[in-house]
């Protein structure tokens, strides 16, 4: 299993290579599953607890496939897929503004895919109901951003 510490996330490791990040998990630590080659593919918890996946954790082992991150997940640490066999990460708007720039009020970005965002942060809340906009926590503290979404794009 390679560098598996197993103190932390406690996902539950199926002889098929499938590994399943249980409900109620808030972080994956550095190198939690760092060169565990018998992970092919892996199913993050739905329950919005997961917050954090640290630096190297999915590093270097068998990992295939579209990978999709949590929407409650807004820390990616540095490396954390490289040298896998990933075809397609979806990574939450929040955490992906962080890569982005998309950090300080004014700030945006445009993703386009079968969906396109309209992603801009700002230094407070601003909800506007009356529109297709949305106010929501940005991933850094004390910030906040407005999300625009077309799922055709």
């Amino acid at each position: 299993m390679g560098g598996h510490r197993g103190d932390n996330g406690g996902g539950q490791h199926h002889n098929d290579g499938h590994l399943i990040i249980p409900d109620n998990t808030t972080q994956i630590e550095t190198l939690e599953y760092y060169q565990c080659t018998g992970i092919t593919k892996v199913t993050f918890n739905t329950d919005g607890a997961l917050k954090s996946i640290g630096e190297w954790t999915f590093s270097a082992n068998n990992l295939a496939g579209a990978v999709d991150i949590p929407a409650s997940v807004t820390s990616i640490g540095w490396g954390a897929f490289p040298y896998t066999n990933i075809t397609q990460l979806a990574v939450p708007s929040a955490a992906s503004a962080i890569g982005t720039g998309a950090v300080r009020p004014g700030a945006a970005f445009v993703s386009l895919g079968t969906s396109g965002v309209l992603f801009a942060a700002t230094d407070r809340y601003l909800p506007a109901p009356d529109s297709a906009v949305h106010a929501f926590c940005h991933a850094l503290p004390g910030m906040w951003h407005h999300m625009g979404v077309i799922l055709s794009a």
